[in-house]
């Protein structure tokens, strides 16, 4: 049999199921080189990479279920193994998928954006950050507002929301300095403004009281 004469005998059924592996394919392909491209990113600033591997693994798993499922079309390749096996089998590589995706997504996030817990939490994490009793701060629980120069908008924060703020990096957020004697505490509290998501610097004393404002900067732009 020709090749046009084994087209001819493919089915309508068969057409699109060829379409859709083939556009699954080059679809998974790229999905394995945008992934491959910013895992370089996060490698080089330091993040751990090793959950968006198993992501492209996954990719490849799904890529070459695609291509047993086209060579079956083509009555080149049967796996010995059930229909209904082989559909749970792939229920369960997707939802293995999912699971790790949406986990490594997560963890990202929270990496920039910070993480959603108690005060009671964010509190004991600062002053153990602070390396500090609760009872030496007498501020510790006020809230503080500053107005950023940029957007002209007031914003309210606490020492909880830092920490939120900046729950997955322990080295940012808070800071301690010592200037002869003198402690000071440095709070970069950040916040959605108009060019995107700017850190303001603020400085207070040794008891939490606002001193004053450094600076401002966008560290997440709109962009992304």
């Amino acid at each position: 049999m020709d090749s046009l004469n084994f087209f001819e005998s493919f089915t309508t059924t068969q057409f699109i199921r060829l379409a859709l592996l083939q556009i699954g394919v080059l679809v998974l392909i790229y999905n394995i080189y945008n992934v491959a491209k910013f895992s370089k990113v996060l490698k080089h600033n330091h993040y751990t990479i090793k959950k968006w591997v198993v992501v492209i693994i996954l990719f490849v798993i799904f890529i070459v279920g695609y291509c047993i499922d086209i060579l079956d079309i083509f009555n080149i390749y049967k796996l010995p193994i059930d229909s209904g096996l082989m559909m749970s089998l792939t229920y369960f590589v997707a939802t293995i998928f999912y699971f790790v995706l949406v986990n490594s997504t997560s963890s990202l996030v929270k990496n920039i954006l910070g993480d959603v817990v108690s005060d009671d939490i964010a509190f004991k994490i600062a002053l153990k950050r602070i390396n500090i009793n609760k009872e030496e701060l007498e501020h510790l629980f006020d809230k503080f507002e500053i107005n950023c120069e940029s957007c002209n908008k007031n914003y309210v924060y606490s020492l909880a929301d830092i920490v939120r703020q900046h729950y997955k990096l322990s080295d940012k957020g808070i800071n301690v300095e010592t200037t002869f004697g003198v402690k000071s505490l440095i709070l970069r509290p950040t916040h959605k403004c108009t060019e995107g998501r700017r850190e303001i610097i603020v400085i207070h004393d040794s008891n939490m009281a606002y001193r004053s404002i450094d600076h401002s900067r966008i560290i997440l732009g709109n962009s992304l």
